[in-house]
């Protein structure tokens, strides 16, 4: 692989690196706000609806920090 195509992956990268700290920023804010919630209200509906959403972000969290590790392997 040339040197524009490895530096074209280590921008890709770095974007996902980014993108990971922003997924991680909204999944820390879900959690926050599902701890501030009152007991009844996290067994609740919306609890469970924001469960969810937190699970959701775990998820594209750690795809996104498997795609990083990938692309590591090859620049």
């Amino acid at each position: 692989m040339n040197k524009t195509k490895i530096a074209k992956l280590v921008a890709i990268r770095s974007d996902l690196e980014a993108l990971n700290r922003t997924l991680r920023d909204f999944l820390t804010d879900e959690e926050e706000a599902f701890d501030n919630l009152s007991e009844a209200s996290q067994e609740g509906d919306k609890g469970s609806e924001m469960q969810e959403v937190i699970s959701t972000l775990e998820s594209a969290s750690a795809s996104v920090e498997e795609a990083i590790e990938q692309l590591e392997t090859i620049s």
